[in-house]
């Protein structure tokens, strides 16, 4: 070209990435299980600080049918 710029193709040359290993999930997977123990003990916690029971909860939940 005559302003010094070259032409490139149009269609990408692919290459393969150069670090294809993938990392380990265990820290996803052990914060996950430390979030679920989390919420159950609040829930757990609730019911003892509110002196109810899991029968009683139920039954109010659902209702006497």
């Amino acid at each position: 070209m005559d302003d010094g710029i070259e032409s490139k193709p149009s269609t990408p040359t692919e290459s393969a990435p150069p670090n294809t290993s993938l990392n380990s999930p265990m820290p996803q997977i052990l914060m996950l299980v430390v979030m679920f123990l989390a919420t159950i003990s609040i829930i757990v916690a609730g019911y003892f600080h509110g002196k109810m029971h899991l029968l009683t909860v139920l039954k109010n939940a659902f209702g006497n049918a």
